[in-house]
């Protein structure tokens, strides 16, 4: 083997893959012929493979050979052993070059052959999109079949639904709540979309769920809001914010509602015991036939619910502690025991 030798040998470990490979390049009569390097130990600092992902290093060395005893780096993405990758190139080069010495056309053979699995594969795909096409065509053709079939049997569908349901619920209503929520948490958006179109649709059985469950419906709001005390006031807040005009429009027409919600949240802050409605406002409006508690005006422009014994000094809300007066003498009295206020007007001796 006569000529020169040059060595291509990687060392840095930021350079592209082609300079990884070890080899060299030798010049002789019949042309340039590659061979492996002598293997030589790798002495370089140890690198784990994880420690050259974080630098974006395209090798690591773990200080253990591979399966053949080479002491190498290895590549990151594939964890191959440099030296034996160096080896299988110069073989498979030398192989391709003796091929093209026993045949000419070995390189436009092996292009025709490139072709033909191109080709090929081309055909294969085709076929494989052609299939995936008609299994498509066909399922949209059952889905319209079995649609087709629901909607001719509907009333039969929701019947044995609703008995379905009806079972479940009787023998186990846990596992029905458990459907309930795994279903919501599964897509929100999509179970409040199905509960706004069942509302909708069904007005009239929603009403009088409500009217025969009142109690039962309170107990469960009491029950989440005591539990979402900071959800349930952001909720009221910015419900206030984006419709304060409705929010007027609704105190002028529900002076009652808004007074007990107000002398509620008066009971409230003095720790009071005890509550009444608006309902029970009005019928005690009757009761005092529309005038007031202490001068006997008629209560034309409106009145003051008044608490006969003041939350101050240990009076409640129920409504057997209301009253209804007129402003000014509910602003005279103020927090007056009772008893003396009816002495300074001279009711009482």
């Amino acid at each position: 083997m006569v000529g020169s030798t040059a060595m291509l040998w990687y060392e840095g470990e930021a350079r592209g893959v082609l300079n990884t490979l070890s080899m060299l390049l030798t010049t002789t009569d019949e042309g340039p012929t590659v061979m492996a390097k002598e293997y030589t130990p790798y002495a370089g600092r140890i690198v784990t493979r994880e420690q050259a992902k974080a630098e974006s290093l395209p090798h690591f060395f773990s200080g253990e050979p591979c399966i053949k005893d080479h002491l190498s780096q290895r590549y990151v993405s594939t964890g191959a052993c440099l030296t034996c990758q160096v080896d299988y190139l110069a073989r498979s080069r030398t192989k391709e070059r003796a091929r093209k010495q026993l045949d000419p056309d070995y390189r436009e053979k092996r292009l025709q052959a490139q072709r033909v699995r191109q080709q090929r594969w081309e055909t294969l795909h085709e076929d494989r999109e052609r299939e995936r096409l008609k299994r498509k065509n066909e399922t949209e053709h059952s889905k319209a079949l079995r649609k087709a079939w629901a909607d001719s049997h509907r009333e039969q569908i929701n019947a044995a639904t609703r008995e379905r349901y009806e079972q479940t619920k009787t023998a186990d209503p846990d596992k029905l709540k458990a459907k309930w929520t795994r279903d919501y948490h599964r897509n929100p958006a999509r179970a409040i979309e199905f509960t706004k179109r069942w509302q909708a649709a069904n007005v009239e059985k929603l009403v009088a769920y409500r009217e025969a469950n009142k109690d039962k419906i309170k107990a469960r709001g009491t029950i989440w809001n005591e539990a979402n005390a900071d959800k349930r006031r952001a909720y009221v807040q910015a419900y206030r914010d984006r419709n304060p005009e409705k929010i007027k429009q609704y105190r002028k027409e529900n002076p009652e509602v808004y007074r007990a919600i107000k002398l509620r949240y008066r009971a409230l802050l003095a720790s009071a015991d005890g509550s009444h409605t608006a309902a029970e406002l009005k019928a005690l409006f009757q009761v005092q036939k529309g005038k007031c508690a202490y001068c006997r005006e008629p209560l034309k422009k409106g009145y003051h619910a008044d608490h006969i014994q003041p939350l101050s000094k240990g009076g409640s809300n129920w409504i057997s502690n209301i009253q209804l007066c007129c402003s000014g003498c509910n602003v005279k009295k103020h927090a007056t025991d009772p008893i003396e206020f009816a002495q300074r007007l001279g009711r009482l001796l």
